[in-house]
């Protein structure tokens, strides 16, 4: 009998790891926690018993402090996402050479300004300690499938509850009793947030919101030299509805109460003691959807991502034995009604029958030949892989016919012959690793044309020319 698995959340939230089941109820809502120093130290000392308990749990999703996430923007037309990939690699790489994950850790949209100018805009994670977090939890098959943050998730539930949230600066205040959140947004988009520590008498809760609008002050000088605007107006979550006109007033900008985005403030607050932010969100906002920001580990994505081809194949192959099944039991009972007639026809009709059988087997064996070739998708994104700043691709040309092959021509800078040898012996070797030629690409075979011009920098030009088999 087959059973699915339990579906869990990982939060992490003041140096510590919690593990929740987001459908459970009061005491049963968090299944197990463990202290963040104790995860990352070379000598773990964890409960192994704890860890059992979360034995053959799905972590759909790990949900970090904002500030584990870092994000750049860059002008970049292509839109194909093999191109995409290897350029944000690259940039990611050069960014920070000790920290070898952050490569695989990434995420991108395309966003268009308001004079229609396509900007690549890239999030990833890049705080080390989240590196040694996902390792432990690879290690004990708990590897989440979307690491996120909370204001993530907050902003496609702002848009969806707030009319015109994302048009202009938009600032939205989470207002506990032990702590407050800032976050900031433009146009929709999240720029950055705050915490802010704090301990509010219920009594006379105007003591500490002269905190809270120095703070936000503080952050609004930061949010004009991030998005180059101002804030238009703010949005608050408390349970203190009479605080709205008050933090209005202090602030000198509009202020408008959000208190239907939470259901039950009292469990929403001792929630949040443990889980910070998180704990004001419902449980179908934790769990997760596409909508949100996240990040997957690229293997892991491609494994995800293969999971519904899997399912489909897995179908297809059943319809198609299934099938086969009944053309078998039909094809036996036919020719034991016509043994007789059979005989009597005589050889033409025999003949008949096996051609028939040999052009079946022929279009099975085109099926099959067929489903065994490699997706475009897969050989450029290979290809695109083994360029590097030295080859300046001009044209690319992929057949998938009856004969597949990879067509490649480009420019190529080098300070000498001895250069462009060197050059193109790596990028010859890089393609055979990758895209698997056959036969394996070598130097002669690529044809080189010089150009006869020279760069500023001293450097001569060529024209390449290469065909791949696959």
């Amino acid at each position: 009998m087959l059973t699915s698995q339990k579906k869990i959340v990982t939060v992490v939230n003041e140096g510590m790891v919690y593990f929740i089941d987001p459908k459970a109820q009061d005491d049963a809502f968090i299944l197990a926690s463990f202290d963040m120093a104790q995860i990352v130290a070379d000598d773990q000392t964890i409960d192994a018993s704890a860890t059992n308990m979360l034995s053959g749990c799905c972590n759909t999703a790990l949900i970090v402090p904002d500030y584990w996430f870092d994000s750049d923007s860059y002008q970049f037309q292509s839109t194909k996402r093999p191109l995409v990939e290897a350029f944000i690699i690259r940039k990611l790489k050069e960014k920070d050479t000790n920290q070898t994950d952050i490569s695989v850790f990434f995420d991108y949209i395309f966003l268009h300004s308001q004079d229609d100018e396509q900007r690549l805009f890239v999030y990833y994670l890049q705080e080390p300690t989240a590196f040694r977090l996902y390792r432990f939890l690879a290690e004990h098959n708990l590897q989440p499938h979307r690491i996120t943050t909370p204001a993530f998730i907050w902003e496609p539930k702002l848009k969806q509850h707030i009319d015109k949230f994302d048009q202009g600066g938009k600032g939205f205040i989470q207002l506990l009793p032990h702590c407050c959140f800032l976050y900031f947004f433009f146009d929709g988009a999240f720029i950055f947030s705050r915490s802010l520590p704090m301990t509010i008498n219920e009594d006379n809760p105007i003591d500490e919101i002269g905190s809270v609008t120095f703070e936000i002050n503080q952050s609004l000088h930061l949010f004009s030299q991030k998005a180059k605007a101002d804030i238009d107006e703010f949005f608050l979550l408390t349970s203190q509805d009479d605080l709205t006109d008050r933090l209005a007033e202090m602030l000198g900008r509009p202020v408008r109460s959000c208190a239907d985005l939470i259901t039950d403030f009292s469990i929403a607050t001792e929630t949040s003691r443990l889980l910070g932010p998180v704990g004001m969100l419902d449980a179908s906002d934790v769990s997760v959807s596409s909508k949100v920001h996240c990040v997957t580990h690229r293997s892991l994505k491609r494994e995800l991502d293969w999971k519904p081809v899997q399912r489909v194949g897995m179908a297809v192959a059943l319809f198609l034995l299934v099938l086969l099944g009944l053309e078998t039991l039909f094809l036996s009972r036919l020719a034991s009604e016509n043994m007789v007639p059979l005989a009597t026809a005589g050889r033409p009709y025999a003949l008949e029958r096996q051609q028939q059988i040999r052009d079946y087997n022929q279009a099975l064996d085109e099926v099959l030949q067929e489903s065994q070739k490699r997706s475009p998708h897969t050989v450029l994104d290979k290809f695109a892989q083994t360029l590097n700043d030295r080859i300046q691709p001009q044209e690319l040309v992929l057949e998938l016919e009856s004969a597949p092959s990879l067509t490649f021509k480009g420019i190529v800078a080098a300070e000498s012959p001895e250069n462009l040898k060197s050059t193109l012996a790596i990028f010859a070797e890089q393609l055979n690793q990758k895209c698997h030629p056959q036969p394996l690409l070598k130097i002669p075979d690529i044809t080189i044309e010089d150009l006869k011009s020279t760069a500023t920098d001293g450097t001569r030009t060529y024209a390449i020319k290469l065909r791949l088999f696959l």
